[in-house]
């Protein structure tokens, strides 16, 4: 009641204020919600790679050693990626030694 007041006393200048107010409400609103939704995925992202991780951790240590999997722990910390993961899968499952597999993550 008291906005449609102030509107019928309004000039055609005020209300054309109110109206880029309007808009500016509507795109803060906008930018928000996607900063929100790209913040959510990234963090789906990284908890995804986080998770699938410590599998890979695990298996090199089995495989090769207590060192080398203390090894792949910090240098997969950075990796981000379901792809690059995969890759470091298959390197774990083919290597002889922890040097090919560690060598190659480092290069990533």
């Amino acid at each position: 009641m008291f906005l449609a007041s102030r509107l019928l006393s309004a000039s055609v200048a005020d209300v054309g204020e109110l109206t880029e107010w309007d808009e500016l409400e509507a795109a803060l609103t906008t930018w928000s919600e996607q900063l929100r939704a790209e913040e959510h995925t990234a963090h789906r992202a990284e908890g995804l790679a986080e998770s699938r991780a410590g599998p890979l951790v695990s298996v090199a240590h089995q495989r090769l050693g207590a060192a080398v999997a203390r090894t792949m722990s910090a240098l997969l910390g950075s990796v981000r990626t379901e792809s690059t993961l995969d890759e470091v899968g298959s390197w774990l499952l083919t290597c002889e030694t922890g040097d090919a597999p560690t060598a190659k993550i480092r290069q990533i």
